[in-house]
Parts: C-alpha cells; structure tokens; sequence
C-alpha cells in the first residue's frame, strides 16, 4: 500500500506527458530551413521575424479550426539542407517549408524530389533567381518576382533618365551566370550598352577588385545583384574611390540594413529594386494590416524591413491555403488548396 502514492504520482505524471504530446500534435508544424548567420544571415532571420508575425497574428484569432500554426526554425547547413529538411520534415510531422534563401537550397531540395516524396509544399522562397521561376512542381509556390522582372524594370528606369552605359556586378555562381544572361537582354531590350561585367566571390563580401575593375572602365551606373554586405562594402569603395555613377542593387539586398551597415551618408542615392510595398506605405491595407500586426507581435525595437515584409505575405499566403485545406489541413491538402 505504500506503493500507491508513488504509483498514483507516476500515473499524473504520464497523463501529462501524453496531454502535452496531444497538443504539441495538434499544432500545424511549418519548417523553416535559412541561413541565420553569415552574408546571407540576415536575411533569414528577417524572413523568419515576419512570417512569425503573421502567424501570431491568426493564432491570437483561434489559430486554423482552433490549431496554432507553429513555426520551427533552423540555421542552414549548405551541404546537407536535404538531409536537414527531411529530419525536420519527419520529426515535427511538418505541413510545409517555408522561406528558404537562394536559389542553390533552392535546387538541391527541389532536385531530390523530397517536397513529393514527403508531399511537402515548398513555400515563399527568397529568391529571384530564373532557376527558381522556371521549376514546374505542383509543391512549389512562388510569392516574389523573378530577377528578369527586376532588370526590365531597373533597365527601363535607366534608359528613361538616361543612363546610356552600366556596369554589372554579379556572384561568381550559377545564380550569377542567370543574372548575366537575363541582364544583357533586358539591357539591349532598353537600348542600353553593358560596358562592363564583373564577378565576386560567391557568399562574401569581398568585392575590392570588382570595384576596381568597374573604376577602371567609363560608365553612367552600376547594376549589382549580390547581398546586403557585398552591396555596402562596394558604396564604401566605390564613393571613397571617386565613382560617381548611379548604383543599383537588385532586391537580394535590403534597403533599411544597407543603410545600417554603410552609414547614411554613403547610402545616400542609392537605388534598390523593391519586389515587395514599403511596409511604411500606409495607403496599402496589406501593409497597414501588417503595421497592426507588427504592433503587437514584432519586435518593438527592430523596425519592420522590406525582407519582413515579404516574410510576412509569404505567410499571408500559406495561411490562407490551410484555411482552404480542410477540416484537418496536410501537406497534400495545402498544395492542392
């Protein structure tokens, strides 16, 4: 009879284990994979800040049919992001994988065929990458802009205020040669002469020779499809340098932690190619719904960026798939919703 006490207290004891089970499966599993350190880190990590905040936001609102949607993220391992999806997949019994950074991530899980295998839609991937937009799998669903959209539009404005010679700096990948390619047919598409084409290292922010070599050649602008560092690191060089033409950066770097990063002075002029609405424009009911939203569940002492913004309507739009998925929402069921 002893025993009992210590029998009853186990029995609570496994009660509670199998209740707290009960909940945490009842929860909408969304997987994130993103670098959340390194060039790219930031990126990832506001990716993550925004869709959070959207999620939040309809779990305060009774979550879907009374789930909470819980988001599990986890810095990228380059080598093995398809090993890394696929016991993150399996472990949180995920419904999706959403806002992976770049295109090679990108490739490498959408190549191993796991989003079928574990019938795992892949959504709001950042990136602009023409790899990305020409995949044609029925668990893929892109939520931004390709980068030909990005260099007609940048190329456009140029020929407008005339801006007869660029300059083009890219990374030295796979994603670089892509840019390359649609660059030089949306500038002759402008009538506008590329006068230069030059590499740097892929996930750096070593561009000291890029800079130079773009120096040395006459040009009105320079067009640069890289990351936020990069892009900083060359203002820094090219304005201490004595360049003085028109720079562009395409919208693989973000705007407010350019500004953070290389000082508002040398920020200053420096055009980006926004996919995404100022999250500041309050005459777009997404982005005031957004604001309301970042209110109360964002970080009050990090101001919401466009990478956030775009997090947060990539969200938008798996939320509004699992509210269309069914009474009791799968994979499967989200990507045909």
């Amino acid at each position: 009879m002893k025993k009992l006490p210590a029998l009853l207290k186990a029995l609570a004891i496994c009660q509670a284990l199998t209740f707290a089970a009960s909940a945490w499966a009842a929860d909408l599993a969304v997987i994130q994979i993103a670098p959340l350190s390194g060039v790219n880190g930031g990126v990832g990590w506001h990716m993550e800040l925004g869709a959070q905040v959207a999620f939040d936001e309809v779990n305060a609102a009774g979550g879907i049919n009374g789930r909470k949607i819980r988001l599990v993220t986890v810095d990228e391992a380059p080598l093995r992001v398809v090993e890394q999806a696929r016991e993150l997949a399996q472990r949180e019994n995920a419904v999706a994988l959403f806002g992976m950074v770049g295109a090679s991530s990108f490739a490498n899980v959408v190549q191993s065929q796991l989003p079928s295998a574990l019938q795992l839609p892949m959504v709001a991937v950042n990136s602009s990458a023409p790899a990305v937009h020409r995949i044609d799998d029925p668990y893929v669903f892109v939520t931004r802009p390709g980068v030909v959209d990005e260099l007609d539009t940048v190329f456009r404005h140029l020929a407008t205020v005339r801006t007869p010679k660029v300059a083009l700096l890219v990374v030295d990948d796979a994603e670089g040669e892509d840019v390359v390619s649609a660059a030089q047919d949306r500038a002759r598409a402008a009538g506008i002469e590329l006068v230069s084409v030059t590499r740097h290292l892929a996930n750096s922010a070593q561009v000291d020779e890029a800079a130079a070599k773009i120096l040395s050649v006459p040009h009105h602008a320079v067009v640069i499809a890289s990351n936020t560092a990069a892009v900083a690191y060359f203002c820094k060089l090219y304005r201490r340098s004595g360049g003085t033409g028109q720079i562009v950066a395409l919208s693989s770097a973000e705007a407010t932690q350019l500004a953070a990063v290389v000082g508002k002075e040398a920020a200053r002029g420096v055009l980006i190619s926004q996919v995404v609405p100022n999250p500041r424009d309050k005459r777009s009911l997404l982005m005031r719904e957004f604001a309301t939203a970042y209110a109360k569940f964002g970080q009050a002492d990090v101001m919401p960026t466009l990478i956030m913004t775009e997090g947060y309507i990539g969200a938008r739009v798996l939320i509004e798939g699992l509210q269309r998925s069914g009474a009791s929402p799968t994979g499967a069921t989200l990507a045909r919703a």
